[in-house]
């Protein structure tokens, strides 16, 4: 039997140890004494149980239940970061980090940002009590920045901006005296991107480059397309196409790609989750 347990496991025995107790008390009170007990250091010698873990050591909280217990409890995330499992795919999917804007908040300018929301609030605006504003604080692994959501962008999809979500969010710097703030303009979950991976086995002729161009076109979307390619070193480089290029999560596109080039490319789709 292994000695390490698993957080999940001893948890998961909580009221098992404490029935097994209250039981013990109770024997004890009542001038009862087991077999194992009787024993003595006998008992300790053969190394015998007198309890035993329900479950399996193997078994262990996600890493994702593992973070939120961490946060409730401390404010901060020691274990993991809930956007580390997609760090290595961040530079592809945003423009800008959270240190990045607060080292030049440039006032007015367009940034993509991917983080971690919280202490999310909905308010009725002065002038109009019917419709409402958010505010809240994203936070990437590089630092925390103030949100905010106004009443246009609320109805059209403020159902995604919740504390704890996993977002991107297209926003504008508003930088006023020396407050920094980002005015959310578009907002959508993680969950719902994925990253279009296309990898060069070979190299494409020109009327090839050109009709892969054409193809991605007819798939517009919003998940970007990231090309693996082989540099005249022979070194595998990776470069993201320009948002004309992204494309829709769409099983034809898959299938419309392979019958045209066959071996000459292989297809990925990376869910951001």
């Amino acid at each position: 039997m292994s000695l390490e347990k698993s957080r999940k496991q001893l948890l998961d025995n909580i009221d098992n140890v404490v029935e097994y107790v209250h039981k013990d008390k109770k024997a004890q009170s009542s001038g009862q004494v087991s077999l194992f007990a009787a024993l003595g250091e006998e008992a300790q010698e053969l190394n015998i149980p007198t309890f035993e873990l329900l479950g399996s050591s193997d078994d262990e909280f996600s890493d994702s239940e593992i973070q939120q217990f961490e946060h409730d409890l401390m404010g901060i995330y020691v274990t993991s970061h809930p956007l580390s499992s997609i760090k290595d795919t961040l530079k592809y999917i945003t423009t800008d980090t959270v240190s990045d804007i607060l080292e030049n908040p440039e006032n007015d300018k367009s940034v993509t940002v991917c983080g971690l929301l919280s202490q999310v609030v909905q308010k009725a605006t002065r002038k109009d009590p019917s419709k409402f504003l958010k505010t809240g604080i994203i936070e990437d692994l590089t630092g925390r920045v103030e949100v905010v959501m106004f009443p246009k962008t609320v109805e059209a999809c403020g159902q995604y901006m919740n504390s704890e979500e996993r977002v991107i969010i297209k926003a504008k710097i508003q930088n006023r005296e020396e407050q920094i703030n980002l005015i959310i303009q578009d907002i959508k979950p993680i969950g719902t991107v994925n990253l279009f991976k296309i990898r060069y086995n070979q190299d494409l002729a020109f009327e090839e480059n050109i009709y892969l161009k054409e193809v991605l076109a007819k798939y517009k979307g919003e998940d970007p397309v990231l090309i693996d390619f082989a540099d005249d070193n022979d070194e595998r480089v990776q470069m993201l196409t320009s948002s004309n290029l992204w494309v829709k999560n769409d099983p034809q596109l898959e299938d419309d790609l392979k019958k045209a080039f066959r071996d000459k490319l292989d297809i990925e789709v990376v869910a951001l989750n």
